[in-house]
């Protein structure tokens, strides 16, 4: 099977500042010394899959964690210099880097955006002081202002914030004031995702005890709609559940997991998927170093998953976005027979109002973005191949 023309590539940073309450992801505050031998190993890591990928076009480049800003800005254009020497870089790629508020100033993100980088994500998450301090988030709502000031003044021309609803306490009308701040900074992209509680987390163990408690379904779907309602009002695309964009400035790099191509992640847990195999780094910082700089694999998990299943995770994700499934391109890859074998499950989500069915495409209606899960697991949970 020939390789696919375009790769994207991941890069995870693991640390941060400091933990945030809800956040269970990869990543912790640093230990004298420890970032700088991970960048190290990250570049070996490079250097092991350079050849591996040679023909292969990288049209997008995501820097994510953790808080990538928290290296000099020098450590980071070298990375990207380091990335255009081992792999080949469309001369128009996107190149995302995450930031919070407080680790950047102008100075910062004017040598970042020479250095190549052309999108900045900005973790938000809210406009109000109560909230952030629920979430353990270390910036208040004015120096999130001040770091969008920054990257304006630093000639970004593509800023994503990122904003979290359903949190404890939130209401319709606090929820609001979030959405209408944000949108009034003008951001090309925002992404407003809802608060999951996982076990362990600070939040996780207040909810253990009983100090918090999750947001009722009712204000739930009254936010998700206000969202939709409110942003599209304003001119922005409602293009995947979570994620609204200005024309133009649909985010790329996710655009490549939601549609199913590949992509490579670099550093600890990192994941990637190639030509049918996915796979997980490890995740522990030490044995990463440890095994890249012996010039050993850093694959903790691999797979490779059966046509069918693979057909059906591809369907999950594409109606998680407006454009829905382009059903011509799945018969092209999987055959016209497996993708009629789920057409009644199509037609059982069109008759629940969640899908709109057409000869070569399914789409989901407003509803099916509301109710995404279960039209998602819907596909995925269907019988074989």
């Amino acid at each position: 099977m020939p390789l696919p023309q375009f790769l994207a590539l991941y890069l995870h940073f693991p640390f941060c500042a400091h933990k945030c309450a809800y956040c269970d992801f990869n990543s912790h505050v640093p230990t004298p010394g420890e970032q700088a031998v991970y960048l190290q190993a990250l570049g070996q890591e490079i250097a092991l899959w350079a050849e591996a990928v040679q023909g292969r076009e990288v049209q997008t480049i995501y820097f994510g964690g953790g808080t990538p800003t928290l290296y000099p800005v020098r450590d980071l254009a070298a990375l990207l210099d380091l990335l255009r020497e081992s792999f080949t870089v469309s001369p128009d790629a996107e190149i995302t880097c995450e930031a919070n508020p407080g680790t950047v100033d102008e100075r910062y993100l004017r040598t970042l955006f020479a250095a190549g980088v052309n999108r900045l994500s900005l973790g938000v998450q809210s406009f109000q002081d109560e909230e952030l301090c629920l979430l353990g988030r270390i910036h208040t709502a004015d120096e999130a202002i001040m770091a969008m000031a920054c990257a304006r003044a630093a000639g970004c021309q593509n800023l994503s914030l990122d904003l979290i609803a359903g949190l404890p306490g939130q209401t319709l009308d606090t929820w609001g004031k979030n959405i209408r701040a944000a949108a009034v900074l003008t951001p090309e992209h925002l992404s407003c995702y809802g608060l999951s509680i996982p076990k362990g987390t600070a939040l996780g163990e207040r909810l253990v005890r009983g100090e918090i408690e999750p947001l009722d379904e009712e204000t739930s779907v009254e936010i998700w709609e206000c969202t939709d309602r409110t942003l599209t009002a304003m001119g922005y695309q409602h293009y995947e559940v979570s994620n609204f964009a200005r024309p133009g400035f649909q985010c790329r790099h996710n655009l490549t997991y939601w549609r199913g191509g590949e992509y490579l992640g670099l550093g600890v847990s990192a994941a990637s998927y190639w030509q049918g195999r996915r796979w997980t780094n490890l995740a522990e910082v030490p044995a990463y170093v440890k095994r890249v700089t012996a010039g050993q694999s850093v694959v903790e998990e691999a797979e490779s998953l059966p046509a069918g299943e693979r057909l059906r995770e591809r369907l999950m994700l594409a109606v998680r976005m407006a454009e829905g499934a382009d059903l011509l391109a799945l018969r092209a890859e999987f055959g016209a027979p497996a993708v009629a074998a789920l057409t009644p499950v199509a037609e059982e989500m069109q008759a629940a109002g969640l899908l709109e069915v057409a000869a070569d495409l399914w789409r989901p209606t407003r509803q099916g973005m509301l109710l995404n899960n279960q039209l998602g697991l819907a596909f995925l949970a269907a019988s074989g191949e």
